[in-house]
């Protein structure tokens, strides 16, 4: 059993108000039916979560220590907007353990129900094909924060729609065999405010059986709302020969977006897009050395029956030497239509294996990572090198450098077209203030500059109003933000969220940090801002 050096201050005894107005609950291995598991010194076993009407509100905690065995819950009850219920954790140590025993069977199932928070749990030890956790028919449910391993798919979505949110999880070795072996894998997934983003996964070879670490299967996002996949890292895959890294399109689907995600040998291919409308490849980076099953690093080839159009392939970096030990970063089958930002892609041979650390997080193998975030990725110059493009077949050698050249893109199943590569440029400086010197973005409802995160000046007296949660975009947000940085709750050190660099975002690290605030302030550690934090941070708060 591997440990979670992720200690936390256990919270205080007796009955509490979850943050959001609803009850906490206990869970722990030696918990009783007979307890009133609404405090951590009387709690109650797990089988009292399958039967147990939740209201919304209401925040369910597993004991950090205990190791839940043969766990197979399933659950039906549903939060409220602004209510979640919530799963999480309490206590010190190792975070809770569900453990499936190896069962064919889901060990977390959510069915027909909405509004749902999970959060600080290990998930591990199940064959079943619907993943260790398992999503159908609902909406608006987060997984954060989690950790999966040893199980077919780590989760797995069907017929669900709207804030599905899979953010900040850590994945290690999925078994499959195929047609598992996901991350996470979107079926029949639609509406606004999907999103897979930030996560961790690793697949050793000889410990795993993946396919494609993120797939998405008919699944529709909306043209103001497309579904994310964004800022993953993702590393190791194979032996699969059809198996890779994002697959976009799988069986058709529109609206579904992968950016900012960095890949090292993460099988057959990198990224594709296998069919539908309206799907986006942009700013990558992508390496893979030879193996026995490599073969390309981007490609657009319409495998379905439906039509596919309106792609968009840009600013990515590869460096990919597929099977024949011949660099080939990128094919376009060309049955797609015209593929929109191809020409502005770079095959680069600055990419190396250390893009990702190995392992992906630091400590063993499961250690507080709530402080890493992906890096950004940045697009360096280009090295001229000889890439090959072809995809089933031969391709076409060509050679692209700077200054411009004219290179030709050929798929091995003949043809090609003629393009011009360009070269790097770089913006000029971006002007921070005004003629007044006030920074460039402060509005007058605004306590930081939306563009340089600078502090806007003469601005006082701004309190939360507002229920703050994951994925909240409010001006709010950074107030919050920079209330934890500087009261010793760091939402980051460096970069995006860190001091005078907030944003409007709630993302998983303003969560992590807004929880040590609770902690620390005797509030049950839920990482959504509710009235009990907004009072508290209220009458703290120095803007």
């Amino acid at each position: 059993m591997f440990g979670i050096a992720f200690l936390l201050a256990g919270i205080s005894h007796g009955q509490v108000q979850a943050a959001g107005g609803g009850t906490v609950y206990y869970i722990a291995v030696n918990g009783s039916s007979s307890n009133t598991g609404t405090s951590a010194d009387s709690p109650w076993p797990m089988s009292k979560v399958g039967s147990t009407a939740f209201a919304p509100g209401d925040t369910i905690l597993f004991h950090k220590g205990d190791t839940f065995n043969n766990t197979a819950l399933s659950f039906s009850r549903s939060g409220s907007a602004g209510l979640p219920i919530m799963f999480g954790s309490y206590g010190t140590g190792a975070n809770p353990v569900l453990d499936g025993g190896g069962a064919s069977t889901p060990i977390f199932s959510i069915s027909n129900a909405a509004y749902i928070t999970i959060d600080d749990l290990v998930i591990q030890n199940s064959t079943s094909d619907n993943g260790g956790i398992y999503l159908y028919d609902s909406h608006d449910i987060t997984i954060h924060n989690d950790y999966f391993t040893n199980v077919a798919t780590g989760l797995y979505v069907q017929s669900c729609t709207n804030n599905i949110v899979f953010d900040g999880n850590y994945a290690l070795n999925m078994q499959g065999p195929f047609p598992r072996g996901q991350m996470v894998q979107f079926n029949t997934v639609s509406g606004s405010g999907n999103a897979i983003t930030n996560n961790k996964l690793q697949d050793i070879m000889g410990q795993s059986h993946p396919e494609d670490a993120i797939n998405l299967y008919m699944s529709n996002g909306t043209a103001g709302s497309p579904i994310l996949v964004s800022g993953n890292q993702i590393e190791g895959g194979g032996p699969s020969t059809s198996g890779g890294g994002i697959m976009l399109g799988d069986g058709g689907g529109s609206y579904q977006k992968a950016v900012n995600n960095v890949l090292v040998n993460p099988g057959q291919y990198g990224i594709a897009i296998s069919g539908g409308s309206n799907l986006e490849i942009s700013s990558n980076q992508i390496y893979a050395g030879k193996s026995a099953f490599t073969n390309v690093g981007i490609y657009v080839y319409n495998q379905s029956s439906d039509s596919c159009s309106a792609t968009t392939v840009s600013n990515n970096q590869v460096s990919w030497i597929n099977s024949d030990g011949v660099s080939n970063p990128y094919w376009d089958k060309g049955n797609c239509g015209t593929v929109n930002g191809w020409d502005g892609n770079i095959a680069a041979t600055n990419l190396a294996a250390s893009l990702l650390s190995n392992p992906l997080w630091s400590g063993a193998p499961w250690s507080t990572v709530s402080s890493i975030v992906p890096p950004p990725v940045t697009i360096p110059p280009v090295t001229p090198v000889t890439v090959s493009t072809g995809g089933g077949g031969s391709g076409t050698s060509v050679t692209v450098s700077t200054p411009p050249a004219v290179v030709s893109y050929g798929g091995g199943g003949g043809g090609s077209f003629s393009s011009s590569m360009p070269t790097a440029s770089v913006s000029p400086a971006t002007t921070t203030t005004t003629s007044a010197g006030i920074p460039v973005g402060c509005l007058s409802s605004t306590a930081f500059s939306t563009v340089t995160g600078q502090r806007c000046p003469n601005f006082t007296g701004i309190v939360l109003t507002k229920a703050l949660s994951f994925g909240s975009h409010d001006v709010q947000v950074q107030i919050l933000q920079h209330f934890l940085n500087t009261h010793n709750f760091p939402v980051a050190l460096s970069g995006s969220g860190s001091l005078n660099n907030e944003t409007i975002y709630f993302g998983a690290a303003t969560r992590s940090a807004v929880k040590e605030f609770q902690m620390t302030n005797g509030i049950p550690p839920v990482g959504t801002v509710g009235p009990l934090t907004r009072a508290a941070i209220n009458r703290m708060i120095t803007v």
